[in-house]
């Protein structure tokens, strides 16, 4: 090669002062260092005759935003697959949502990615959108020549996909699943030398060694020698996750964050009643209803009101809340969020929403949320607000399933209380945290998937 000592410095340097950039708030690797500050795209509003993008908009207007039109750090993941599991895990989240596959490079990828985080449904799905490329003339241009690298693709998501195929400095390593509808599948692959069979069937993976010497293998994590035959039972590595039926979402602080908009409607209320107001005070009002978000605050100042007042402050706090909503969009939600709702739709686990807020569908439906999920329950249904389980056990009798098989995910700790109550385990973000009822305590919503 006539490589130089000089290069290998070089490299070396360059490694050294190469800046990774990770943002502790999302758990990703932004593309590029100023890829957060730009407003996403609003895929909700963009009419489906607008796609491909790059056909319609101004490449210098698509660069304003976050949108993607193929892997690209999901990519480098792929190839550098020495990344933290929660780094890859919220990554690939995160650009799943802004990411429109436009390019015919993008969905082989994805699909690799998928099977790595433990997705296999989405996998199988992606590479089915791979393999159809050209079969089904997909883009209109197949009358211009194959997509030819997409077909390379194609192949690497059975290999680096599927079978988890890893080449280390160590040796081949393995991880290989079965797609459901998929009896056997195998290839051929040739290490330093040697040919290598691989076959994958119901039960079983065999690797047969048809030349060349002895290849040192790793299959789930376990170092064998390749001599002849090996043979290893199939694992099914299972997300924590896919052990519910249903998973039950609490809305504000959870899905959508609008805890905002509430503090500076109550804001205003406290204001006009002389009460003071501030972080402390309002945490107290997560999960439970208006009146008794009121009520609390009325305990604070010591104020005592007739009934018709407390019914006009509360409609006054609610006008002045849903005016603020009237600036929700699909952008309003964490970009991840509707890529965690479709895996959990795709593992077959049931979805709901259980809130105290009587504008929950009104808010999913401004932020296009809606359709995702199986079941509503808000505070028009019920009669008894968080710590009380209604909510939730309502939300559970729609979805058909008993509290001991669905998971309850809440950021307050009248929510956790209530899960607890009725028997659900939970999932704690933010504040809820705190409550020592939690199930399980996660950093962010993506948590769902490594952290249960």
């Amino acid at each position: 090669m006539k490589l130089e000592e000089k290069e290998i410095d070089a490299f070396a340097e360059a490694a050294e002062k190469m800046y990774l950039p990770y943002d502790e708030k999302t758990g990703i690797n932004p593309q590029d260092d100023s890829f957060l500050s730009k407003k996403r795209w609003n895929f909700v509003r963009t009419p489906k005759d607008k796609f491909p993008l790059l056909l319609h908009y101004h490449p210098l207007f698509l660069y304003r935003h976050q949108v993607c039109k193929q892997a690209d750090t999901v990519l480098a993941h792929v190839v550098f697959g020495d990344v933290l599991p929660e780094t890859r895990m919220d990554s690939f989240l995160y650009y799943e949502d802004i990411t429109t596959h436009d390019s015919s490079l993008s969905t082989c990828i994805f699909g690799i990615a998928a099977s790595g985080l433990g997705f296999y449904e989405d996998a199988y799905r992606y590479f089915g959108n791979s393999a159809k490329l050209d079969l089904l003339n997909v883009p209109g241009n197949t009358k211009d020549g194959l997509h030819m690298a997409n077909m390379g693709g194609t192949y690497m998501a059975i290999l680096f996909g599927f079978a988890g195929l890893k080449i280390t400095e160590s040796g081949l390593c393995f991880s290989p699943h079965l797609p459901k509808l998929w009896k056997t599948y195998r290839f051929h692959l040739q290490y330093k030398g040697s040919r290598i069979r691989a076959e994958i069937a119901a039960g079983e993976f065999r690797l047969t060694l048809l030349s060349g010497s002895n290849v040192p293998v790793r299959v789930y994590g376990t170092d064998y020698e390749l001599k002849d035959f090996l043979f290893v039972p199939l694992q099914i590595v299972s997300m924590g996750i896919r052990k519910y039926k249903a998973v039950i979402f609490d809305l504000d602080g959870v899905l959508v964050s609008t805890d905002r908009y509430h503090y500076l409607a109550w804001e205003c209320i406290t204001r006009e009643l002389g009460i003071p107001f501030d972080e402390k005070l309002n945490n107290l009002l997560k999960g439970v209803s208006r009146m008794e978000s009121l009520e609390i605050i009325l305990k604070s100042g010591k104020h005592i009101l007739e009934e018709k007042e407390k019914i006009a402050l509360a409609e006054k706090k609610n006008d002045l809340y849903r005016r603020c909503l009237e600036a929700l969009d699909s952008t309003s939600i964490e970009a991840g969020v509707v890529s965690i709702l479709k895996h959990l739709k795709s593992m077959g686990i049931k979805i709901a929403v259980g809130s105290s807020s009587k504008n929950a569908r009104y808010i999913l439906d401004k932020t296009g949320l809606a359709p995702w999920f199986d079941a509503v329950v808000d505070g028009n249904d019920i009669t008894q607000t968080k710590p009380h389980p209604e909510v939730f056990l309502k939300a559970a009798e729609l979805l058909g399933v008993v509290p001991a098989e669905a998971l309850v995910v809440e950021d307050a700790t009248a929510g956790i209380e209530a899960a607890h109550t009725g028997g659900f385990d939970s999932a704690a973000l933010g504040d809820a945290c705190n409550s020592p009822l939690a199930g399980s305590r996660i950093d962010r919503l993506s948590g769902l998937f490594y952290a249960i």
